[in-house]
């Protein structure tokens, strides 16, 4: 799935969980246990049996195809968070696991969430106040980049 369809999902079935494109980023890249895995490059959902073929998925599940309008296109503004919650747990998140055939846009994707995290843009408010230890990890997946 593409990296707008998915954040127009996301902003769609989940509207009061995710009010901008780095909550959703957070959510696929940091969050264990959010549904998804990489497959050819892509994050997608793995809890829908019918995964491999994902035109029947939608049918199947009755899932309209987003497109995008006013409501959500001001949530895909690249503005940063001011206290990004982090569920991250090292080497278990997607973002630990980026594979070589990454799509553009999901890479280009996952480049602007680290910068901005690693800019100090977005901040980071960890459970377990490792922030510093979180933020050196994350710094080294985006030199992997």
């Amino acid at each position: 799935m593409r990296l707008e369809q998915a954040l127009l999902e996301a902003f769609h079935y989940y509207p009061t969980l995710f009010q901008k494109r780095m909550d959703v980023m957070n959510h696929m890249f940091l969050t264990l246990g959010n549904g998804s895995e990489w497959k050819n490059g892509e994050i997608v959902e793995n809890s829908c049996d019918c995964r491999r073929d994902e035109e029947r998925c939608y049918q199947e599940r009755k899932v309209p195809k987003i497109s995008l309008n006013n409501a959500y296109a001001r949530r895909l503004d690249y503005s940063p968070s001011e206290n990004l919650p982090v569920h991250y747990c090292g080497s278990y998140s997607l973002i630990s696991k980026v594979p070589k055939n990454v799509k553009p846009d999901w890479k280009a994707a996952i480049i602007w969430f680290l910068d901005s995290i690693i800019s100090g843009e977005s901040k980071l408010s960890s459970y377990c106040d490792k922030e510093d230890e979180i933020l050196e990890q994350l710094k080294g997946f985006r030199r992997k980049l």
